[in-house]
């Protein structure tokens, strides 16, 4: 869609549909990770993925400021025809996710037990959560990555495509829950591992855009 020639409310709607479509796709893998672990897991499984929580919520915040401030920049630079200016932003956007990935992932990796005993976690608590952040940990620039490469898609013009590559995520994590959690029985281990592949298809899919 070429913003310059185009009306204001079809650019609009364009952008606006797809992106309410997209808020609602990220919330999937929250309610889908917490049915399947509530149902063949238990109580302690739901008490470890929530006192995880609170890492992967700065994960997540990490990825939305990079993703929203990167895009913005690109959209700028790009409306101000300066194109050469934008492509370094996007260059520098994802270096930024490996820069900043990489650390938290070693933050987290080294202090999630500690993190998950001032919360309290004890005994079928703790170890929940410790698996569930053992696999989450290493993946910490996965983790942003898949929050922020969608705001780049979108800004870069193509919001049904970012829409499209979260909506795939959010449906291969369901069937890798199925699969690891309720035929395999892998745990909080197989709900992190299905977040962490649906995440990366996510990811796949906006690279190649």
């Amino acid at each position: 869609m070429d913003l310059k020639t185009t009306s204001l409310r079809k650019a609009f709607w364009h952008y606006t549909l797809p992106s309410i479509a997209a808020l609602l796709v990220s919330g999937t893998y929250q309610i889908i990770d917490g049915i399947f672990v509530g149902h063949f897991i238990g109580p302690s499984g739901l008490a470890g993925i929530n006192l995880a929580w609170p890492w992967i919520g700065i994960l997540l915040a990490v990825g939305m400021m990079i993703g929203i401030g990167t895009g913005a920049q690109v959209s700028i630079a790009t409306g101000a025809d300066k194109h050469d200016l934008a492509k370094s932003f996007l260059v520098n956007g994802l270096a930024l996710l490996c820069i900043v990935g990489l650390p938290l992932a070693l933050i987290l990796h080294h202090n999630s037990e500690w993190f998950l005993y001032i919360q309290g976690a004890r005994e079928d608590a703790a170890a929940q959560g410790n698996a569930y952040l053992g696999i989450i940990a290493p993946s910490a620039p996965i983790i942003l990555a898949s929050i922020a490469l969608p705001f780049l898609v979108r800004n870069l013009g193509a919001p049904r495509i970012a829409t499209l590559a979260m909506l795939t995520g959010a449906i291969s994590n369901i069937l890798l829950d199925a699969l690891f959690i309720a035929w395999l029985g892998w745990g909080l281990r197989g709900a992190a591992l299905a977040t962490v592949l649906g995440e990366s298809l996510s990811i796949l899919i906006c690279l190649f855009f």
